[in-house]
């Protein structure tokens, strides 16, 4: 996670995108999918933070964000879905 793969975007710093050792960040410098258009009845929730809630170098199968939507969907939430 060089500084070299910081980018200056609209005034907020982002990381470039990489996909590596089960880890993927987007263009928005997200570790989750693009945004998509919400869908009638659906929640969302956003998981913020650095490595206190991604970990250091974790996969994105053993994140927090992850883990929460695999517990709503075995729960049988409705529209749980994880981009």
């Amino acid at each position: 996670m060089s500084a070299g793969r910081k980018v200056e975007k609209n005034g907020l710093h982002l990381h470039r995108p990489w996909r590596g050792d089960e880890i993927i960040i987007n263009e928005l410098g997200l570790r989750t999918g693009l945004p998509t258009p919400k869908r009638e009845g659906e929640w969302r929730i956003a998981v913020t933070g650095g490595s206190v809630a991604f970990g250091w170098r974790m996969r994105d199968a053993d994140t927090i964000p992850v883990q929460m939507h695999e517990m709503f969907h075995e729960r049988g939430l409705p529209n749980s879905t994880f981009p």
